[in-house]
């Protein structure tokens, strides 16, 4: 194996072990071989683990990393950074998967422009939605500000990039939001960016959020909860530590995680009783800012869509 491949593809595991095959798939079919593929099982209770193993036999490109025990999409993600010996880093899910030209256009890219960032775009393979990344001047600015999608699936660092966010933040246990902590360290560290617009990345998501909300427990939308909170402060915390220029933008980013937990568990929930629990878990919460976006803008657009009405919600979380 190159012990310096191009890209170092970081991929997370819980729970998945019959849902590998696409992604593995995908990259194998690349028309550009000079990666590695970092696998990290995240204390998984079914045989993730070993089948990770199996499929990397014989592919000296693969390496499986395991935590002993489930501490979160972010720890993992710092995990594969930490191993990471590739050029750049790309993040992929394991139930989604690369267009066959995605390595081979990024590395001419990354030769034209060498930017501390690559970007591109998503195009979600049920829903049909896309995302397109933005040109400007100010990434962090407008990441923080909502203009730049927070996937981090969609930006591809330099390896050196990865090295300044692992000497300045650690991982804390985060499954909700943590992609726009990540978002906000790499455009953190990152002095250049170069964006493509092109949809590489292949989102299999289940419909979007209205199909896969159903009816949710309180118990879940706490623990969401507490990590969109604890995603907030993170990202206010470091801005305030290393970038104390961008702090009102980072205090924004905050409350709008936030308000994406109101929206999150009250605009398809069937129940008004269930939607009446959410915001009031919201006030229990201090939350007020969630709550009174709640209750105004997110009730308004589900009352009138109920009573027939024009009312379409943008899911703008300003």
């Amino acid at each position: 194996m190159n012990d310096h491949p191009f890209f170092s593809i970081l991929i997370p595991v819980y729970n998945r072990e019959d849902q590998l095959d696409v992604s593995l798939e995908s990259i194998q079919k690349q028309t550009f071989s000079d990666y590695e593929i970092i696998y990290v099982d995240d204390g998984s209770t079914d045989g993730s683990y070993q089948e990770l193993q199996r499929i990397s036999g014989g592919d000296e490109r693969i390496r499986v990393f395991q935590h002993e025990k489930n501490s979160s999409l972010l720890a993992s993600r710092f995990t594969g950074m930490k191993e990471a010996k590739g050029e750049y880093l790309l993040f992929l899910d394991s139930d989604d998967y690369y267009t066959p030209d995605t390595l081979e256009t990024l590395h001419r890219e990354a030769e034209l422009h060498p930017a501390d960032v690559l970007i591109f775009g998503v195009n979600s393979t049920v829903s049909g939605r896309e995302a397109h990344p933005l040109i400007t001047e100010d990434p962090l600015k407008d990441l923080l500000q909502g203009r730049i999608a927070p996937g981090v699936v969609m930006k591809s660092p330099k390896r050196s990039v990865a090295e300044r966010i692992m000497n300045t933040a650690e991982p804390f246990y985060c499954n909700m939001g943590e992609d726009s902590f990540m978002s906000t360290v790499i455009f953190a560290n990152a002095k250049s960016y170069h964006a493509l617009d092109r949809l590489f990345y292949q989102y299999v998501d289940e419909g979007g959020m209205s199909a896969t909300s159903g009816k949710h427990s309180v118990e879940k939308m706490k623990k969401a909860l507490d990590s969109l909170r604890a995603s907030g402060e993170h990202i206010t915390g470091y801005i305030s530590k290393y970038r104390p220029d961008y702090l009102e933008y980072a205090q924004e980013a905050s409350r709008r995680l936030l308000r994406y937990a109101a929206l999150q568990y009250t605009l398809y929930e069937k129940d008004y009783r269930d939607v009446y629990e959410a915001l009031d878990l919201l006030r229990k919460e201090g939350c007020r800012d969630a709550f009174d976006f709640g209750c105004n803008r997110v009730l308004e657009a589900k009352v009138k869509r109920s009573l027939g009405m024009e009312a379409t919600f943008n899911f703008d979380l300003k």
